[in-house]
């Protein structure tokens, strides 16, 4: 029978391999398994900012890196703590960072907007997890519960400027709620004291809210249940990047992907590693945090119809204007392709 070691190291070894068997092996054009620098004269360095903070669900960056991952690819990174909407495009714009993880409604609107010169070039989870997560004392159960609460939200999150369409759909009148912005990294501890009724979160955050509600079970209010064709977060270049080193980008992007594959196939080891890392990532916490993601992470593959599916749901709720084209918002000669 094999080791636990041995298991760990063969996880580690197919990390680019698809979660379920039902996807094909992806590949990032001219990559399988991110190349060994052998024979690389120089370590590419570059920095990528996370999603939102330095939340659990966040904690494959600091695994992609423990694990050798990006060293392997010829890249030395250094992850910084990001923020939601379109803070992390304006550092991107600045030169201040290389990489990012953006939700991919962020994205859409900032491929919309005045922060354009950037590209998507992989999926980190293939369906929307924006939700909004109550606890069971304030009594909400449906959608419709939400009326005359207090929401908590990461300032102009994706859960908070998608809000709105959400509530119309779900039969809310979003003027009968009330949204207050926090820090992302309080907002579970506000909705354990009270302050807030529900806060907007990724459906994965429920085991740091359960945590910090002392035990308390969640409920989950999850977008996707009205709104379809929306990927999770994705991972982003410059423009700039893509044009003067797409070797660079396709590295990155492999590394990154085998990062999150051994994030959701090993969740304890890959808790061990983020932890030594980053000492406030709670291995229990971002443990069952992964293992709670496995279901949305694939391959990594945008797939052109569904990214126009997606910007014209956005157009339609208003959140963009006219006229945007999946290839203003994806660079899919980068991104992973299917089989």
């Amino acid at each position: 029978m094999a080791s636990r070691r041995q298991v760990l190291a063969t996880i580690a070894a197919t990390a680019t391999a698809p979660v379920t068997a039902a996807i094909a092996a992806p590949t990032l054009v001219a990559c399988g398994r991110s190349e060994k620098p052998t024979g690389r004269k120089a370590i590419d360095k570059v920095s990528v900012l996370t999603g939102f903070g330095t939340t659990p669900r966040e904690s494959y960056s600091w695994v992609a890196d423990g694990m050798g991952f990006f060293r392997e690819a010829g890249i030395q990174v250094s992850i910084q703590p990001g923020a939601p909407s379109d803070a992390n495009l304006k550092i991107l714009a600045s030169g201040k960072a290389q990489f990012a993880i953006v939700d991919f409604v962020s994205a859409v609107r900032g491929a919309s907007s005045e922060w354009p010169n950037f590209r998507v070039i992989a999926a980190i989870q293939h369906s929307t997890l924006l939700s909004m997560v109550s606890l069971p004392d304030r009594r909400i159960a449906l959608p419709i519960d939400l009326s005359g609460k207090t929401l908590g939200t990461a300032s102009a999150a994706a859960t908070q400027t998608l809000f709105p369409t959400y509530a119309r759909l779900a039969g809310i009148d979003p003027a009968r709620v009330k949204i207050v912005n926090l820090l992302p990294d309080q907002l579970p501890a506000a909705l354990a004291s009270g302050r807030i009724d529900a806060e907007g979160a990724y459906l994965v955050d429920t085991p740091i809210i359960r945590k910090a509600a002392g035990g308390r079970e969640p409920v989950v209010l999850p977008y996707a249940k009205y709104l379809t064709d929306l990927y999770g977060s994705v991972l982003i270049t410059t423009t700039s990047l893509i044009r003067t080193r797409p070797d660079l980008a396709r590295r990155f992007g492999t590394a990154m992907l085998r990062g999150i594959r051994y994030a959701v196939e090993a969740p304890e080891d890959a808790a061990r590693v983020a932890h030594a890392a980053l000492a406030v990532l709670d291995p229990d916490m971002v443990a069952q945090t992964m293992r709670q993601m496995r279901p949305y992470v694939d391959s990594g593959v945008l797939d052109e119809t569904r990214v126009m599916r997606g910007i014209s749901l956005l157009e339609a709720a208003g959140l963009i204007g006219p006229g945007l084209t999946p290839d203003r918002v994806v660079d899919f000669s980068l991104a992973p392709k299917g089989a």
